[in-house]
Formats: C-alpha cells, sequence, structure tokens
C-alpha cells in the first residue's frame, strides 16, 4: 500500500538539534523531488540517529513506506529505533508503526498497533484493512460505520480517497459487490489508491464473470440432460456438438478468468462466486 503525501514536519515546535533539521531538510528534499535512493539513504541516517526522536522517525518511516519495493528489510533498523524511544513516544508512534507494518503486508504485525478507538482518517484506513486482511470482518465493521460517518464530513481528495477504497474492500470481502463497485468509482484518479480500485473493479467483474460462467455451464449441462427431441431428428448430432462447444468456450473463460482472481483470492470477494439465476 503506497502513500505518496510526506507528513507536515512539527521539527521547528519540537526545538531539534539543528544536524538533525537539516538532516530532515534533506530528507523532504529528496522525497518532494522523487529522488527515491536518497530519501532512502537519508531515512536510514534519522533511523540511526541516537537518541531517537519521534519527528525524525515519523519523517523517515514515509519514505520507506512509499519507495521501499522491500519494506521487509527495513524491519530491524525501524522496530530498533522504535525501541529506544520512550514509551509516551512508542504510544504517539503507533500509527507510523501501523502503516509500515500495513506496507509491507505484515498484518500480524500491524494488528498490534490498531489504535483502541481509532479517530483519525488514516488509523481508520490501516486498521480496516489489516482486519480485512486478517479476515476479521466483524472487528471491521464499526470502522466501516466510522468511515461513512466521515465521508459526510468535508475531506481532502487524499483522505477522501483511503475512506472510499477502504469501504469499498469492505463491502467486496463481504459479498456486497455492487457497494464496492461504487466505491471504487468514486476513487480520485489523482491519488494513489486509484491503482487499487482500478485493480478491484477489474478483479470485481472477473468475479462476476465467474458467477456467470458456473451459472451458464450448470444451464447447458440441463440442456444435455434433458435434449431437445425436434431438433436431434432434424439434424442429428447437431444439438450435442453445439452444447459441447459451448462447454469448451465457457471453461476457457472461467480458466482466463481465475488467472485474474484465483480460487485462493476469492475470499476478497465474498468466496466464491454466487450462484446467478439463469433465464435460458
Amino acid at each position: 500500500m503506497n502513500m505518496n503525501r510526506m507528513p507536515s514536519s512539527e521539527k521547528q515546535a519540537a526545538g531539534l538539534p539543528p544536524d538533525l533539521a537539516r538532516k530532515i531538510a534533506d530528507l523532504e528534499g529528496y522525497f518532494e523531488l522523487g529522488m527515491a535512493r536518497e530519501a532512502l539513504q537519508a531515512a536510514r541516517a534519522l533511523l540511526k540517529h541516537r537518541p531517537v526522536h519521534r519527528y525524525a522517525f515519523t519523517e523517515a518511516l514515509h519514505p520507506i513506506c512509499v519507495h521501499a519495493t522491500k519494506c521487509r528489510s527495513w524491519k530491524r533498523l525501524v522496530e530498533d529505533a522504535y525501541a529506544q524511544c520512550s514509551t509516551r513516544n512508542q504510544k504517539v508512534l503507533r500509527s507510523d508503526m501501523l502503516e509500515f507494518h500495513v506496507s509491507r503486508r505484515d498484518y500480524e504485525s500491524a494488528y498490534r498497533f490498531i489504535p483502541p478507538r481509532p479517530q483519525q482518517v488514516g488509523d481508520i484506513a490501516f486498521s480496516m484493512w489489516t482486519l480485512l486482511n486478517l479476515k476479521k470482518v466483524e472487528q471491521a465493521k464499526p470502522l466501516c460505520r466510522k468511515c461513512r460517518r466521515l465521508l459526510l464530513q468535508p475531506q481532502d481528495r487524499y483522505d477522501f480517497a483511503m475512506l472510499v477504497d477502504a469501504l469499498a474492500d469492505y463491502h467486496a470481502q463481504i459479498g456486497d459487490l455492487s457497494t464496492a463497485e461504487a466505491y471504487w468509482r468514486m476513487s480520485p484518479p489523482e491519488e494513489p489508491f486509484f491503482e487499487s480500485a482500478a485493480r478491484g473493479l477489474v478483479e470485481l467483474q472477473a468475479v462476476r464473470g465467474q458467477a456467470y460462467a458456473a451459472a451458464m455451464r450448470a444451464t447447458l449441462e440441463k440442456a444435455r440432460a434433458e435434449p431437445d427431441g425436434w431438433l436431434e431428428i432434424v439434424l442429428p448430432g447437431n444439438e450435442k456438438a453445439r452444447l459441447a462447444d459451448a462447454r469448451k468456450t465457457l471453461r476457457r473463460y472461467s480458466a482466463a478468468l481465475s488467472r485474474i482472481v484465483p480460487e485462493k483470492d476469492l475470499w476478497r470477494f465474498g468466496g466464491a462466486p454466487k450462484p446467478i439465476r439463469s433465464n435460458v
């Protein structure tokens, strides 16, 4: 889950030492210019700085979540720096640790950092994604209600994108695909979550396609068991060949669709495709 918004720095109010403030300023400059390698090097230096300052920690983690393609390799460095923080600062930095672990898709670790009563948009969204990926849908339900309430309030485009993406993921997982589709269609294209929305919409249609293919196969099996006697007399063997060809085509479609959403991932869309009644 990549983010591209740098958190606002509070280094002036925090009274940082000049050398640390300069390092943070350098990191922010690299980040804004898209200099990923330099930003990550600056982040590493901040995490190794002792004593660990909580604002330096926050500034360091964000480019890691955005630019590090393998956040797993950063785990020990981040956890060591976090462990060096005071108990008070650790409480403040829980949100950063939650985002970090979600970015590296370590949802078991992220679960330890879910706030008891998340109120901020980021905390709610990252908590929602953590719970959904751990298949704790019931625990995610109250967060769904919070997301909907927040959407009734003015939000900037970034926070709005987070909320609709979290809501879409929730509704997809409970099998409410129409609502999930509606939320994903609301995703602002300029925000990083649009990639998730575009992927979700395509996968959702693949799941629906699987359901239609299954329904049509069932219909064809019924037709094979109860052939049209008149057609068989007029064109012997024609109906059998036609049905066999149709079944072969549907199997090919199903195989293609299952490459988009493999069976092991169907739980993200409410489980196996729901049967669709066919009037054919």
